[in-house]
């Protein structure tokens, strides 16, 4: 009607995309919405309409014009039509019921049959035998719908006739709301809501059973044709339910003890950050630190730099930070990125963190800066959501807990002392414990500490629960004072002094509320004699300025960083990376030789994913790209997925710590078929599962552990001989949202082992047999930790234990929300038979 009568041009470059409606009470309101916008221009169809002034005029309408509002009124009386064509043929129509009612079905199927004959004839013609699986496919979907729509019939005709009935008397009568129009938006939020399409729905049992009593009445030969759709109509609401459960179950909550596994791995990552991200490192972080002699490789890359970020964002998110921590460390590290030599906005590829001196040769590589780009949008848009949530909030005791808790397994806290301090700071007043509690608390000296042989370790952990005290202590003093234990009475004295302690109020709400306790405190003072209430009243109303000030800076900085991300991010240029005859990014552009190299990244299973996607995201690179990155396929263990070049975890996974994987999507088929070989490969060799690239024991001349790519053969395209198999534990943390019982039991065997140290799991574990006569079971043990792969870990379990926290803040991105419709490609009905001439670069 629009575009008929305000002659709305075409915009060839400007795709509108509507999701489909999450559930079936959305779906039911769209459809009414829809139903009875056709109805409330039925006066269009006659040879005159009103003007804007509501004068007779002769209508505009082209002929299809109007052809098209009628059909659109004969589709909105299909289903009333149906169902009164079943009514009538099980109660008056003359002949066999049965033959009716089948005939009635035929109605619904018949195009479904005809549209699988002729795919059929097509793949005939064509010889395409992949087309007949195709054409059944579609066939049996079809099918499917057409059997929900015999089921929803009387639910659906009786939604049609109110919006009909409805409209003609809103339009003849009432001439009231006849702009009522609820969006897809809001009909998706709706939520609980009742509606009067949703008692209908709860109406069809009943309109089933008297129907039934009308058939019994009037015509009991029909009932044999008339009992399978009225048990349709009734369990209509049932079956409703169950369409609108999710496609993907929802996520078990992890046990206790398997939380404590990953939280104590987190902690252990997080101190590798916290030691080595320091002013000598320029608030960077160096690359790898091997644990003999703690040899430290003083470099940062790109990808290290993104997760370094990232990682303060869940250490913030676990509580072994506090928010002005968070604020003030990441402003130190944004201070120095803008020192650092940059390529058109990217930073190069490596170097030197002490220095700050790029190391040679200079690189701008993809895959790091689409990396990058995509850790600074998850920072902007996670410090954006810090200013909607509390400043005090309970994930500061967790992080207390989580050090106290791998004190307490090292054997130098005793377990009924960790066992009161949990239960004290499980209840509603912990911040007033602690509070309350005396300096040195949890450091105070005991026989168990100088006996243990994990003293040292477990002294900083002891040492960090004390530092995480200090700092909760310091937040309330400097940003809510009125928290503290002295001005615990005031509220009790005066119920008119609502200290907010119940609920805090989010941070960017905070100068409001400083100002409201301000007034509410000077009225205290002002109606009453109480000396010592006003002594207090006076000595808080001191703080409350400074508090506000400090409040205020902290905003300003939470937003500064959040513009500092996204100016770095929106700086970094893709188009010169782009090799515009091949549609595909350049591996990397050497700047000693001022120009790209020719390799491309050409398959979608594979880390360069992340980098095409923010590149389309901020609109350097043609979408049409993505489309042209590979998709090999490949089935093992009957599942099928996509090739990746070396068949590594890493490939199919570390994009998902920040892209969502959507059920039952290319990407997500290909991440679980991917899952599933590594572990049917790993369980074939006797180790434990997760292959990725990684350090292994080979030591080069200076005794640095080498780095390769070790995947599984069957995954692979490019499969090279490093000896092995050499199993990553970060591999199976990127399993996390994947198979998380198989990876939690591997996690459990692999902390049996020992194979953990001072900053979470080790590197990697070397099976390869050429150092043992039998099949290989006694690893060599990497002893080393990589920046890169710790932040890949830790980000993975903020995700699986804080329900996808890290994908949430870089989806919140409207970059990211307008192009996450690339990540649900639905996967083929079948593989495809394999290029015999495939490369990938």
């Amino acid at each position: 009607m629009e575009g008929a009568y305000a002659r709305a041009g075409l915009v060839s470059d400007i795709e509108v995309i509507e999701d489909y409606p999450s559930h079936y009470s959305a779906h039911n309101r769209r459809k009414h919405r829809w139903v009875r916008g056709d109805w409330q221009i039925t006066e269009w169809l006659l040879p005159q309409v009103p003007d804007e002034s509501g004068r007779k005029v002769p209508n505009p309408l082209s002929p299809i014009s109007r052809w098209k509002i009628l059909d659109n009124l004969r589709r909105s009386l299909v289903e009333p039509a149906l169902f009164l064509l079943f009514v009538l043929s099980w109660i008056c129509l003359p002949g066999r019921p049965q033959l009716w009612t089948l005939g009635t079905i035929a109605i619904l199927f018949l195009p479904a049959l005809f549209q699988l004959g002729y795919d059929l004839g097509r793949a005939a013609i064509f010889r395409r035998r992949a087309a007949v699986a195709d054409a059944f496919n579609g066939f049996l979907n079809a099918s499917i719908a057409n059997w929900l729509t015999v089921t929803f019939l009387a639910h659906q005709a009786l939604s049609s006739m109110d919006a009909v009935v409805r409209t003609t008397v809103r339009r003849m009568i009432t001439r009231q709301r006849l702009l009522e129009w609820e969006t897809a938006a809001e009909a998706e939020l709706a939520g609980d809501k009742r509606t009067m399409l949703d008692i209908y729905l709860n109406w069809t049992p009943v309109v089933a059973l008297g129907l039934f009593g009308l058939v019994w009445i009037s015509n009991r030969n029909a009932l044999a044709a008339a009992l399978p759709v009225l048990l349709l109509w009734a369990f209509s609401k049932p079956i409703s339910l169950w369409l609108n459960r999710p496609p993907r179950a929802p996520r078990r909550q992890a046990s206790e003890s398997n939380r404590w596994l990953l939280r104590t791995a987190a902690l252990r990552i997080w101190r590798y950050y916290a030691e080595y991200s320091t002013e000598q490192n320029n608030w960077l972080i160096p690359d790898n630190v091997q644990e003999e002699d703690r040899k430290v490789a003083a470099r940062i890359s790109p990808t290290n730099l993104g997760f370094l970020v990232n990682a303060r964002q869940v250490a913030c998110e676990f509580g072994y930070l506090t928010v002005a921590e968070f604020v003030r460390q990441t402003l130190q590290t944004l201070s120095t990125v803008k020192k650092m030599e940059k390529h058109r906005g990217h930073l190069l590829n490596w170097y030197d963190t002490e220095s700050l001196a790029p190391l040679r040769p200079s690189v701008v590589s993809s895959v790091d800066s689409g990396n990058l780009v995509a850790s600074l949008w998850t920072l902007q848009q996670g410090c954006r959501k810090l200013l909607h949530e509390p400043l005090l909030q309970t994930e500061l005791r967790e992080g207390i807990l989580d050090n106290l808790y791998v004190a307490a397994s090292l054997g130098v806290l005793p377990r009924r002392k960790f066992s009161g301090i949990e239960k004290a700071l499980r209840r509603n007043d912990w911040l007033q414990y602690l509070l309350s509690l005396p300096d040195g608390f949890f450091t105070e000296a005991n026989g168990r500490t100088s006996r243990s042989k994990h003293a040292a370790e477990a002294r900083w952990f002891q040492e960090e629960a004390e530092r995480r005290l200090r700092y909760v202590r310091q937040a309330v003093q400097s940003y809510c004072p009125w928290l503290l234990a002295e001005f615990a009475s005031l509220e009790k004295q005066d119920s008119t002094i609502s200290l907010g302690s119940e609920s805090s109020p989010a941070l960017e709400q905070l100068p409001r509320f400083i100002d409201n306790l301000a007034t509410r405190l000077r009225a205290a003072m002002n109606s009453g004699a109480n000396s010592d209430k006003n002594g207090e009243c006076q000595r808080l109303l001191s703080l409350l300025p400074e508090a506000r000030s400090r409040v205020v800076s902290l905003i300003a900085d939470l937003k500064k960083i959040a513009d500092q991300a996204g100016s770095i991010a929106d700086a970094m240029d893709f188009k010169f990376l782009f090799i515009q005859r091949r549609g595909l990014l350049s591996v990397a552009f050497e700047l000693e030789k001022n120009e790209l190299v020719s390799s491309c990244y050409d398959l979608l299973s594979s880390e360069a994913r992340i980098a095409y996607f923010v590149a389309i995201a901020k609109d350097d690179i043609p979408q049409e790209s993505w489309f042209l990155l590979g998709r090999a396929p490949t089935e093992d263990q009957g599942l099928i997925g996509l090739l990746s070049w070396t068949g590594t975890m890493f490939e199919y996974l570390m994009p998902t710590l920040w892209m969502r994987l959507y059920p039952n999507t290319l990407l997500e088929r290909s991440a679980i078929a991917a899952v599933k070989s590594q572990q049917a490969y790993a369980d074939d060799k006797g180790v434990p599962w997760g292959i990725s690239e990684a350090a292994c024991a080979r030591l080069d001349d200076s005794g640095n552990y080498s780095y390769l790519a070790f995947g599984v053969p069957q995954l692979a395209i490019h499969k090279p001989d490093f000896g092995g198999p050499v199993v990553s534990p970060y591999s199976t943390l990127l399993a996390l949202p994947i198979d998380p019982p198989a990876a939690l039991r591997n996690l459990r065997m692999m902390q049996r082992k020992r194979w953990i140290g001072d900053y979470g799991f080790y590197e990697s574990l070397d099976f390869s047999p050429s150092r043992h006569n039998s099949q290989p079971r006694n690893p060599q043990v990497v002893r080393c930790w990589m920046a890169h792969h710790l932040g890949m870990s830790l980000v993975s379990i903020a995700n699986y234990l804080r329900n996808e926290v890290v994908q949430g803040w870089f989806h919140s991105d409207p970059r990211v929300q307008a192009t996450e419709l690339l990540l649900q490609e639905k996967p083929a009905a079948h593989p495809r038979p394999k290029s015999k001439g495939s490369k990938a670069a």
